[in-house]
């Protein structure tokens, strides 16, 4: 991640980030199909899934690593400064 966007302020979008997509994705910790037939777990996950029960600690670690991905890779398209919040709000678009 460039220098602009350190590794605690990262932590803290995506924190952020992470209470927006919660409620939107809901939490469902059984594997399920969804309306386009991808499997799914957790809050929207659809990658890597094994068929079992997920803790919510398990779901909100998997949340924020899926989260951190969509941001290093926003990062590297977005040449202004932006602030905490304009970051957070990136990988809920």
């Amino acid at each position: 991640m460039k220098a602009r966007l350190a590794a605690v302020a990262a932590a803290g979008v995506i924190a952020l980030a992470a209470t927006v997509v919660k409620p939107w994705e809901g939490y469902e910790p059984e594997p399920y199909r969804d309306i386009v037939g991808v499997l799914t777990v957790c809050y929207g996950e659809t990658q890597g899934i094994e068929q079992r029960q997920y803790t919510e600690q398990e779901c909100a670690a998997r949340l924020h690593s899926r989260l951190g991905q969509y941001l290093q890779a926003l990062d590297a398209c977005i040449d202004v400064d932006l602030r905490r919040h304009e970051w957070a709000a990136l990988p809920t678009l």
